[in-house]
């Protein structure tokens, strides 16, 4: 036999090869499906920014848009420019991306595009959307306390906090002692409505409480507040059944010390303050340029006392504290007027002193003896003694007066220099020795934020003290009178300043008090 292929076999081989190259053929793309494969993918429609949220004091969005043609990945760009300059980015799988960690009420912008591998498909037009936006709440402070039950009784107390724009509600969280809030174990949580307070029931007589207070919206929780405090005496007093009513304010008006602007030209503003407080009684300090105007132009009052009444007149001093008395509501008691003069603390001149007077309340016929004080200023350990030795003084004083008969319940207002937050407050200590409460920790009622300081020094900032309060004008009362309410009358502007041209360096201090008999 030869090599050569029988025309049969030849056939079949040529069979064979012809399907193998019609087979390869078949494998291969048509023209149409190898553009498509080549093309990017579509543009990424109807991106929008959805969800808006807050978190304390950031806030997010959800970006969401509908699948592109071609895609299998895509890319989202965000920025706060309609331009995208200096966006940031990031890839996913899916059709939509949540943003955290923006600003509140800013404007946001966003584009998509969709990817396949390398091919990169149109970026969406911008579309753009501002966060919401929900203020930190400013600083709490506890408006009203209430004694509940007997022995052993518990305490309601009232928080109020300036409201914020947008909040639907808001969370008030409070704990036992002087620490942060949000760790302490014992901390409770309770929901209020948009009105501004909450009251919380079954507090603890004599246990320091702090708390915070944070808005809440329909986008998400704002920030807390600073942290405010609240000492809950154990002597919260409740209203006597048998009492007469005594407004009581006092003012430091600094009539000689203070220049700029001149006693002269404040003069009759004072005068007009006085009168719009409508108090039974204004305690005067640092009144020796003040008294002769205010004695003769305090319309519907008559002076109780000053500085020097039953004492040898030293100088300056006479007229240095003083104190008005309203005649519709009260009477003076003749000859009961005194005053004294304080030793001197510290090579401080000894210009500080006290007056005080015996009134009787004409519905009633019930007395009280009312005191105009001003303790020595400089701050330190030797005046925070010099504080106590001097309201020794004027508590000894009072008592010899009274020497042998009964005494009538005791108002002492004043600039007392001192407050919570010294090293050692002494006339708050020498007093409480003695049965006396400070009205600022005992009212039922703050009409006012206590975390301001009376004291400002001429800054239309009001100087404040978030956690506590600070308050050198004080209004100490004898054991068993009320304190309906307290309150600093100094008038705001909208946005919380005090308008420019005050009185003092100090503001007024008013109490509303009841005197059981």
């Amino acid at each position: 036999m030869n090599g050569a292929c029988s025309p049969a076999r030849t056939t079949t081989l040529v069979l064979a090869a012809l399907a193998m190259a019609i087979a390869l053929l078949g494998t291969l793309p048509p023209p149409a499906a190898e553009a498509a494969r080549a093309a990017p993918p579509g543009k990424a429609k109807h991106v929008r920014l959805v969800q808006p949220t807050i978190s304390g004091d950031r806030a997010g969005f959800t970006v969401k848009w509908d699948r592109a043609k071609r895609a299998r990945t895509y890319r989202v760009r965000w920025s706060t420019s309609p331009t995208m300059a200096g966006a940031s980015g990031t890839s996913t799988r899916g059709r939509s991306v949540v943003l955290r960690n923006l600003a509140q009420g800013v404007s946001y912008c966003a584009q998509v595009r969709a990817k396949a591998g390398s091919r990169k498909g149109p970026w969406s037009r911008p579309v753009c959307r501002t966060t919401p936006r929900l203020d930190r709440v400013g600083a709490p402070w506890v408006s009203g306390q209430v004694v509940q039950g007997a022995s052993p009784s518990t305490i309601a107390v009232t928080f109020s906090w300036p409201r914020v724009a947008g909040a639907t509600g808001y969370q008030v969280d409070y704990a036992p002692g002087t620490g942060a809030v949000q760790s302490n174990r014992k901390r409770k949580s309770v929901k209020a409505d948009i009105s501004g307070s909450r009251t919380v029931r079954g507090l603890t007589p004599g246990a320091t409480y702090c708390f915070q207070v944070r808005a809440l919206s329909k986008w998400g929780t704002g920030l807390s507040s600073t942290t405010g405090c609240r000492l809950l005496t154990r002597a919260e007093r409740t209203p006597p059944p048998r009492a007469f009513a005594l407004d009581l304010a006092t003012w430091n008006v600094c009539s000689t010390m203070c220049t700029k602007p001149s006693w002269a030209k404040r003069q009759t503003a004072v005068r007009d303050r006085m009168l719009r407080m409508n108090a039974d009684v204004i305690a005067v300090q640092e009144a020796i340029a003040a008294t002769p105007y205010l004695n003769t132009n305090l319309s519907g009052y008559t002076r109780g006392c000053q500085v020097g009444d039953g004492t040898a007149a030293q100088g300056n001093t006479v007229g240095r504290q003083a104190l008005y008395v309203r005649t519709s509501t009260y009477r003076v008691v003749a000859g009961t007027n005194q005053g004294i003069i304080f030793s001197q603390v510290g090579g401080i001149y000894p210009s500080h002193g006290a007056c005080w007077v015996e009134v009787q309340d004409i519905k009633t016929g019930q007395h009280v003896v009312v005191a105009s004080v001003h303790l020595v200023h400089p701050i330190g350990a030797k005046y925070d003694k010099g504080r106590d030795k001097q309201t020794l003084e004027l508590l000894g004083a009072i008592a010899t007066r009274y020497a042998g008969r009964p005494m009538p319940p005791v108002v002492l207002g004043g600039d007392f220099n001192s407050h919570r937050q010294r090293a050692y407050d002494g006339p708050r200590a020498r007093l409480e020795a003695n049965g006396y409460r400070d009205s600022f920790d005992i009212a039922a009622r703050f009409l006012t934020p206590t975390y301001r300081n009376s004291a400002h020094g001429w800054a239309t900032t009001p100087l404040v003290t978030p956690r506590t309060g600070n308050h050198l004008d004080r209004v100490f009362t004898s054991a068993g009178v009320h304190a309906a309410s307290w309150r600093i009358d100094e008038p705001l502007t909208a946005d919380g300043r005090y308008y420019a041209g005050l009185l003092s360096d100090h503001s007024p201090v008013i109490t509303s008090l009841r005197i059981p008999y």
